[in-house]
C-alpha cells in the first residue's frame, strides 16, 4: 500500500492552494481565436492528483477488516487526515472560485446552478466529520466506517464526473467568465 509522506501531503495542499489563483487568473482570459486551449487544464490535473490520493483511501478502507483493532485506528486516523488534508481545501477552492464562475453564466436565473453540487460539498463535510468521530470514539466501529468511507468515495467518484462533463466545459467557453451573462 502506497502511502504519502508527509512532504508529500504538504505538497499536495499547497497545489490545492494553487488552484484558487490559478482558477481566478484562467477565468478571465478570453480563449484565443483558433487554438486549443482549456483554461480548466490546471483544475483537470488538480482533480487527477486528487483521485490518486483518494485511491489511497480505498486501499486503506479495503485493509482495515483485516488488521488488529490499533492497526484499524491508525489507518482510520490516516485516511481521515487524507480526506481533510487533500479533499476539503479542493472543495473550498470550489467555492471560492469555480461555482461563483459558473454562477455569473446563469446570472438571472431563479436559482444558481450550482446549488446542487453546493450541497454535494456539505454532505462531503459532514459524513468526514461522522468518519472522524468513528475513528476517535472509544469503540470504533470498523465496519461502520468503511461502510461510510465507501459512499462518500462514491459520492466524490459521482461528483467528480458531474465536474468534468458539466462545469469544466462551461469555464472552456469561449468568452471571459469574470462578466455575467
Amino acid at each position: 500500500m502506497r502511502e504519502f509522506s508527509n512532504a508529500t501531503m504538504v505538497a499536495g495542499a499547497v497545489l490545492t492552494g494553487l488552484f484558487l489563483a490559478i482558477l481566478a487568473t484562467e477565468t478571465s482570459r478570453e480563449r484565443p481565436a483558433g487554438t486549443e486551449f482549456s483554461r480548466t487544464e490546471p483544475i483537470r490535473r488538480n482533480m487527477e492528483r486528487l483521485q490518486k490520493v483518494l485511491m489511497t483511501v480505498e486501499r486503506r478502507l479495503d485493509a482495515i477488516p483485516h488488521l488488529s483493532e490499533a492497526s484499524q485506528i491508525e489507518l482510520m486516523n490516516a485516511s481521515v487526515s487524507l480526506l481533510k488534508d487533500y479533499l476539503l481545501p479542493h472543495l473550498d477552492a470550489e467555492e471560492a472560485v469555480l461555482y461563483p464562475a459558473v454562477d455569473r453564466i446563469f446570472a438571472g436565473t431563479a436559482v444558481r446552478w450550482t446549488e446542487a453540487l453546493r450541497r454535494d460539498h456539505q454532505i462531503l463535510r459532514r459524513w468526514i466529520e461522522e468518519m472522524e468521530a468513528q475513528a476517535n470514539a472509544s469503540m470504533p466501529d470498523a465496519p461502520s466506517f468503511v461502510r461510510r468511507g465507501e459512499r462518500l468515495l462514491g459520492l466524490i467518484e459521482a461528483h467528480f464526473e458531474i465536474d468534468a462533463e458539466t462545469v469544466l466545459p462551461l469555464l472552456d467557453g469561449p468568452r471571459p467568465l469574470t462578466s455575467a451573462r
